[in-house]
């Protein structure tokens, strides 16, 4: 294969690091790792396990459910998110490079909070996708040998998922206090025409967030909409959980 020289150069430096610091870097392989023969559209049009991720014929990670965050390359599947990649680089397809690590995100799963940022809420699973080595016909490349798993988003000092919080009164906010510094707020639309969200405390693990009804809110609410649970999305990273509150 065309690629089988440089592929062991590059594992060759990627071990230089390693022998020195192998206690603190080691290779990360997942129990439930797959490891998949992937084959582009005109050459079997495999699909990556349970999704519809496939390789397109110039050799892109292509979804109609999916989008993906190319991430710099990495030693091993485990290593991918090493260094955070930010969620603002979602793309419709991503090209298939040799130790090319990335994640595919159903967009569905992704908030997008007041300040820009992206964040995936810890109970919805994405996957972390790494290539081994391309798969050649000649001079070639019709697929790439993959190595996948689902993983779930760190929770961090985030109140598990659907957590019950309290009420929001006409003249009495709800204040929620979350166990991890830099949190942020967001109630999604509709119901933010009703609610606002801000940060009222901040500390070195501490966050303090303020749900309060808008002036004239209650008054504008349809009755049978102030019996329902409301949702509050907090961020801590690249992670969100979501709470529920209610209304007075």
């Amino acid at each position: 294969m065309k690629h089988s020289f440089l592929k062991w150069v590059l594992m060759a430096a990627l071990m230089l690091p390693l022998a020195a610091c192998a206690d603190k870097d080691p290779f990360d392989i997942p129990d439930d790792m797959v490891v998949l023969n992937m084959m582009d559209e005109d050459h079997g049009h495999t699909r990556m396990g349970l999704t519809d991720i496939y390789i397109d014929r110039d050799m892109n990670f292509r979804s109609e459910q999916y989008q993906f965050i190319e991430v710099m390359k990495a030693r091993d599947l485990g290593h991918v998110e090493e260094n955070e990649p930010e969620l603002n680089t979602l793309t419709d397809k991503a090209a298939v490079e040799q130790y090319g690590g990335y994640l595919a995100i159903l967009p569905g799963d992704v908030l997008r909070f007041p300040s820009g940022r992206l964040a995936i809420p810890i109970d919805r699973p994405y996957y972390r996708i790494w290539v081994d080595d391309f798969i050649c016909e000649g001079r070639k490349d019709v697929g790439a040998i993959v190595n996948f798993a689902q993983y779930m988003p760190v929770q961090g000092g985030l109140p598990k998922a659907y957590t019950e919080v309290g009420a929001v009164g006409e003249n009495a906010p709800l204040h929620v206090d979350i166990s991890a510094k830099n949190c942020e707020g967001l109630i999604e639309a509709p119901y933010d025409q009703y609610f606002e969200c801000d940060v009222t405390g901040a500390a070195k693990n501490f966050t303090q967030l303020r749900v309060q009804l808008r002036p004239g809110a209650l008054q504008q609410m349809p009755a049978d909409l102030r019996q329902r649970t409301f949702h509050l999305c907090v961020r801590l990273d690249r992670a969100a959980t979501i709470l529920n509150f209610q209304v007075k």
